[in-house]
């Protein structure tokens, strides 16, 4: 994500069923067929994706498009609550990335330097299981 915001790409549908798990250490994107350039002002058809999971701005046609649209996962201020094994400050971090103000959510390459240094701290990691559960 740092790497399509960086070049001025907003993927527009970000969610768990476009990303997709080849290991622990690499991640890809899937479905860009509502990608846009930053700037463009979004059309009728556009945002034909959830409406629980869509950014604010999907439904006002004069926004502009920013990478932080894919940042906003729910609207109308409702949040997920923080999911037993996540620490704190992993929980902060996604709750700053549903501010619905944009200017107030983080950049990806914040949110990468912000992971790397949660993950530094061994009470902050969430183990990655491949859906495994333990007995």
């Amino acid at each position: 994500m740092a790497f399509i915001s960086n070049n001025k790409i907003v993927h527009h549908d970000l969610a768990t069923r476009n990303i997709l798990l080849q290991n622990e250490k690499y991640i890809k994107l899937s479905d860009f067929g509502l990608s846009r350039c930053e700037g463009e002002k979004l059309e009728a058809n556009d945002c034909i994706v959830s409406a629980l999971w869509s950014a604010p701005e999907c439904f006002d046609r004069t926004q502009i498009l920013s990478s932080s649209s894919d940042r906003f996962l729910i609207e109308q201020g409702r949040r997920l609550s923080q999911p037993e094994r996540c620490s704190e400050s992993l929980y902060d971090l996604m709750y700053r990335c549903w501010n619905a103000n944009i200017a107030k959510r983080p950049r990806f390459v914040d949110i990468i330097d912000e992971l790397n240094e949660t993950n530094l701290r061994k009470d902050s990691i969430i183990p990655f299981t491949h859906g495994e559960r333990k007995a």
